[in-house]
């Protein structure tokens, strides 16, 4: 900002004090919500000394603001109305993810119910390039979390192909394979 301004420390105050007593403002209010959720001893006391302090920064704030909007304060804001916009939508974003995505006793809107683990089912695909212990191994781990299990090879020929599928019989297939 300093090179913003022609390095003229004397239009940066009104961005100072904009900045500051806002900041004032919304920390006072964000500890009247605080005692107000908390409600612990002396809550009331605590919620009065924090509203007054809110509302007198708040008074600073835009007395500043207003006198000094030409001088400079305006950039202060512009500012945080951009950043309180840009977090406002951030929180809508995450808000409509999180209703699409919470578990509710009604069904979702696009007709899907909510399962129970042993409702799931998937189908496990094993990408096998050549049959030997590391791939055995791997399909043993598939078989063993019970659901469908596809064991999937590509062959750059036919020849590859049918050599793989050769293999596969004398060892016995006991997934099913898919070549491609």
């Amino acid at each position: 900002m300093f090179v913003a301004f022609g390095g003229s420390t004397g239009s940066l105050i009104p961005l100072y004090a904009v900045g500051v007593f806002l900041a004032f403002t919304l920390s006072q209010a964000g500890m009247v919500v605080h005692w107000w959720r908390l409600r612990g001893a002396r809550w009331r006391t605590s919620i009065v000394l924090g509203a007054v302090g809110c509302a007198m920064s708040a008074i600073v704030f835009l007395i500043a603001a207003v006198t000094k909007f030409t001088a400079g304060a305006w950039v202060s804001l512009l500012i945080v109305v951009a950043f309180t916009t840009v977090a406002l939508l951030t929180r809508c974003h995450f808000d409509r993810v999180d209703d699409a995505t919470a578990l509710s006793a009604s069904p979702a809107p696009d007709g899907e119910s909510e399962q129970t683990p042993s409702q799931v089912s998937n189908l496990v695909i094993v990408p096998v390039s050549r049959l030997d212990r590391v791939s055995v191994r791997a399909l043993a781990y598939a078989v063993s979390l019970r659901q469908p299990v596809l064991a999937l090879h590509v062959s750059p020929t036919e020849d590859e192909s049918k050599r793989f599928r050769d293999y596969w019989d004398a060892w016995g297939s006991h997934v099913p394979l898919e070549l491609v």
